[in-house]
């Protein structure tokens, strides 16, 4: 009989995760201030650049508008920058990721299904530069989400200065996410399929992020990034870290005293 090949790569079908450990999350109210700010033009990325940014969250309620989970926009018109937040019109809640040269007349806008409440869910978004939603892909938990609608006005740069960038919120007042995050990371380049795919069954694969908040810290308003941009987390007053509300835990080994029979 023919020897079988034992050494046969994996495919996505017979790959298992890696379970990760996850000691904190935090917890954004959706109220104003309480959000992560991570500093002043730290990701003034053109609409000709390639880019990525990948967080877990738990939606702990939908807005009744707008609730941003990063943003680095301005805080007053024209809003230029880029974001991604959830969004409720005529009651129903998507996923946005905006590119804003202007509000309204002048942006990229990528639609898709919100992340469901109460729920923990990796969210992966890349951009390939190209100014259009074409360029934009949307994973959920290793699967490509498709684009429920799009806008497509961008012509103009999404740059400006004095950008103070947020997650959990905008420079703005108000229009917070109410939900837990954890592991947020930004890449400066468009992450593939295969990427997504290699770090959700071996986290923590590929090419390092600019920023990565492990969490790690458990308390306090400091929050350190372990990616190449060292750019710090700092906490607004409401914001909590939670040790058990968590995307994942690895399993402990219990000691058990036994009971000696005579």
């Amino acid at each position: 009989m023919p020897r079988t090949n034992i050494n046969m790569p994996r495919t996505a079908a017979t790959r298992r995760r890696q379970i990760q450990n996850f000691p904190y999350s935090l917890y954004f109210p959706g109220t104003n201030g309480n959000d992560m700010s991570v500093g002043t033009d730290a990701y003034p990325y053109e609409r000709t650049q390639a880019w990525s940014i990948s967080f877990w969250i738990l939606p702990v309620a939908y807005p009744t508008a707008n609730g941003h989970i990063f943003a680095a926009i301005q805080g007053s018109s024209p809003f230029r920058g880029w974001l991604t937040r959830l969004q409720t019109t005529g009651g129903v809640t998507s996923l946005n990721f905006y590119l804003i040269s202007t509000v309204n007349t002048n942006q990229l806008i990528a639609n898709y299904a919100a992340p469901a409440i109460g729920r923990w869910t990796k969210v992966d978004i890349t951009y390939s530069g190209n100014s259009n939603t074409s360029g934009v892909n949307v994973y959920y938990s290793n699967v490509l989400q498709t684009q429920t609608s799009t806008t497509n006005t961008l012509s103009a740069t999404i740059v400006a200065s004095n950008v103070v960038a947020k997650w959990g919120g905008f420079a703005g007042a108000s229009q917070n996410a109410n939900c837990y995050l954890a592991d947020q990371k930004i890449f400066n380049y468009e992450r593939t399929a295969q990427n997504i795919a290699d770090d959700w069954y071996k986290p923590n694969s590929g090419n390092a992020p600019i920023d990565t908040y492990s969490l790690t810290e458990g308390s306090g308003t400091s929050v350190a990034s372990t990616g190449t941009g060292n750019h710090t987390g700092t906490l607004g007053a409401g914001v909590t870290w939670s040790s058990t509300v968590v995307p994942m835990k690895k399993r402990t080994a219990i000691n058990q005293n036994r009971l000696a029979l005579s």
